[in-house]
């Protein structure tokens, strides 16, 4: 996604930057950068987004404007464009810590893990440091069919569903879960097949290591080297899969009502492109957060994704589009 801003939010920005030009008296970037963190918190995050660009355009060298609106873009979903705006924060003489810190879950997502693994003031432990150089010599890689259907079981532990995964021969059932990122597997994992662990001699235990899951069944798909993590859980045949696991595919809930053969499904696509909504489809921005995923619905209300689809606000068919940035619901 090269720019967030769609045409009929253009009035909207060149209000917000007729209102910074007319201004008396010049300010800072700075200035702006505040009014539209300001902005965000409020979920104005058009006239926010206004104020990025503005601040970022008006002192192009300065490394201060330009990440604030690499950590924004990001957030929208736009990862490739927020990653290069921190790169040149950093290079414009950005505080180098605080940019690796917002960079790293930014390349983790994009899966650009030889960029990961060279980050400068890297803010990973050594045990991830080992598991990013792994991955960026085996690029994780996605096989199968075009498409994969799988089923869907919901419950108010589980508002956005349940599905059935695959590690080499075991079947497990996974939750999506908003506030994880990658799998989280039982740590009876570190010791099993299928599973490759990264740790130190300083951790003190399994909780401690990094994996990657070498091969991860999602039906008809498959996906490589997807990081994981290890908790006790129930019993080895339980998980937690993070939604950025999920949102490579464009993926689309379908309720019971509508879904093949009565129960709900979900639908992951292999080239990730969401379908085309509707003329009469709904458009929800969505922001990025540390262990969250937020809607943010007209007036400026923000919630958790979870949260939405546990109150039913999200009932219909509904696909996560984060190349787009929305959550688009076609009833």
């Amino acid at each position: 996604m090269e720019n967030v801003v769609s045409a009929r939010h253009a009035s909207v920005i060149a209000a917000c930057l007729l209102g910074v030009c007319v201004i008396g008296t010049p300010v800072g970037a700075q200035n702006y950068i505040g009014r539209a963190d300001a902005l965000l918190r409020q979920g104005q995050i058009f006239e926010a987004e206004a104020l990025y660009y503005y601040a970022a355009r008006s002192e192009p060298r300065n490394a201060t404007p330009r990440q604030a609106l690499g950590r924004y873009l990001a957030a929208r979903g736009a990862l490739r464009v927020g990653a290069v705006l921190l790169e040149e924060a950093r290079f414009f003489g950005g505080d180098r810590r605080a940019i690796a810190e917002q960079l790293a879950p930014v390349y983790a997502r994009l899966g650009d893990y030889r960029a990961l693994s060279s980050l400068p003031n890297s803010p990973l432990v050594y045990a991830e440091r080992a598991r990013a150089e792994w991955l960026s010599d085996n690029a994780p890689d996605i096989t199968g069919g075009d498409s994969a259907v799988l089923a869907l079981s919901q419950g108010p532990s589980a508002p956005l569903g349940q599905i059935r995964i695959t590690i080499g021969s075991d079947t497990l059932t996974a939750t999506i879960d908003v506030a994880v990122t990658g799998l989280v597997l039982d740590t009876s994992w570190a010791s099993r097949r299928g599973v490759r662990v990264f740790k130190s001699n300083s951790d003190v235990g399994v909780r401690d290591h990094a994996g990657i899951v070498l091969s991860l069944g999602l039906g008809r798909l498959a996906r490589s080297g997807v990081p994981a993590r290890f908790e006790p859980m129930s019993g080895p045949r339980t998980a937690r899969i993070g939604v950025d696991v999920l949102e490579d595919f464009a993926p689309t809930w379908i309720p019971a009502s509508a879904g093949s053969g009565g129960g709900a499904t979900i639908v992951l696509r292999k080239a990730g492109k969401a379908p085309t909504p509707s003329p009469g489809a709904e458009r929800i921005p969505i922001l990025i957060r540390a262990n969250d995923l937020m809607l943010v619905r007209p007036g400026g209300s923000m919630s958790s994704l979870a949260s939405q689809a546990s109150q039913g606000a999200l009932s219909g068919r509904w696909t996560l589009d984060i190349r787009h940035g929305q959550v688009v619901i076609d009833r």
